[in-house]
């Protein structure tokens, strides 16, 4: 929910900026106090996203260990566990080339303290194989590593731009910097990436399991359809959501362009409209009765 209304901002925040950017005079005012608003509510729900994030990465740590072992490429059970920010090794050999990391940041993401002790590929492997049977238990490493940080970067950079913004449009410096308009417009984009990298993250890192340690993947396949009857829904479901996802991106463009009224022209809304209250388009509205 927090992801979403982070991206709802984002967008809004993307539309203001562009109709700033070009100097929209009819509907400046309004557009900066959107932009303001925005740029408060992805601040805000970034901030939150973290929070529940953090919160969410303790209970993952506890119910799906190879989960936060693969998002870290974290290959041996360790007390002090760093936060590995680059990291660059062989799955093969469990065992990383490179690796650029902050001292004990994982371990106080799992549990809060430097102490906490985080289980490691390797070892859950070896447990796993012991519990359920003969496997690999491993998923694939290097998309949990990149989705888990490419889920937080996009996050964390969206909330950084609004951050700027919001700062630069207190000072009223905002709309002399075209460059920083035109990065809000793109900033758009970012918490949409970050989504999707998160629920890469989500459905890949959990692998072999569809519910960790109960239900494996293969053993929830369907065996009444066919393979035919799975590409044919899975192609159809492509590209109807392809379609609807052109549609929405059309309608969010053009009413993105055509600004609150409808149109660039104040006039042709009767309530901005010069001398409106004589103006026979207005509105009437209905008497207050005692």
């Amino acid at each position: 929910v927090l992801a979403a209304g982070m991206t709802g901002a984002a967008v809004v925040l993307g539309i203001s900026a562009w109709h700033l950017r070009r100097g929209d005079d009819a509907y400046r005012d309004m557009h900066r106090s959107v932009l303001r608003v925005a740029a408060v509510a992805v601040l805000g729900c970034g901030l939150l996203t973290s929070v529940v994030g953090h919160l969410q990465a303790q209970i993952m740590t506890s119910q799906q260990p190879m989960k936060m072992a693969a998002a870290e490429a974290l290959w041996h059970t360790t007390d002090h566990a760093p936060f590995s920010l680059f990291a660059y090794g062989d799955v093969s050999r469990g065992e990383n080339k490179i690796d650029v990391s902050v001292p004990d940041g994982l371990s106080v993401l799992a549990g809060n303290s430097p102490a906490t002790r985080v289980e490691g590929v390797v070892d859950v492997q070896a447990d796993s194989a012991a519990r359920y049977g003969p496997g690999s238990y491993v998923p694939v490493v290097w998309l949990a590593y990149w989705s888990f940080r490419l889920m937080i970067g996009f996050g964390v950079l969206s909330s950084l731009v609004a951050l700027v913004v919001l700062v630069q449009s207190r000072r009223r410096r905002l709309e002399t910097s075209p460059r920083l308009l035109r990065l809000a417009c793109w900033a758009t984009l970012l918490p949409f990436a970050a989504n999707s990298a998160g629920w890469i993250f989500t459905e890949t890192a959990r692998q072999p399991w569809l519910v960790y340690g109960v239900l494996r993947t293969r053993d929830g396949v369907s065996v009444g359809p066919g393979s035919g009857h799975v590409l044919a829904t899975l192609v159809g479901f492509t590209l109807l959501y392809a379609g609807l996802g052109l549609v929405a991106v059309r309608l969010f463009l053009r009413i993105g362009r055509e600004g609150p009224a409808g149109s660039d022209d104040p006039t042709s809304d009767p309530w901005l409209r010069p001398g409106h209250d004589d103006d026979p388009a207005r509105p009437v509205e209905p008497a207050l009765v005692d």
